[in-house]
């Protein structure tokens, strides 16, 4: 398993897209990541002044594993998003 993590800096945003190179018998191969032939992109969180996990957004999707690999879900409250990496202090 491969595991990423890409966070943005506060107050900037970034995008990117990914090339995995493995060898399989020898044999070098690629693989690229990217968000239907565009670049993933990544924001720094819009902090809102009514606490360390509160933010501004009108709409918040996360990223689940489903049975098909990975998938978004709408997140019941876009103002309370629940993240390990979420730095609004």
């Amino acid at each position: 398993m491969l595991l990423a993590q890409f966070n943005a800096r506060r107050d900037a945003s970034a995008q990117f897209a990914l090339t995995l190179r493995y060898m399989i018998g020898g044999e070098t191969r690629s693989l690229k990541i990217d968000n239907n032939d565009r670049p993933f992109r990544v924001t720094a969180p819009s902090c809102s002044e009514r606490g360390a996990d509160s933010v501004d957004y009108d709409h918040a999707y996360s990223m689940v594993e489903t049975d098909q690999g990975f998938g978004l879900q709408v997140e019941p409250d876009p103002h309370h998003v629940v993240s390990p990496n979420l730095n609004c202090n």
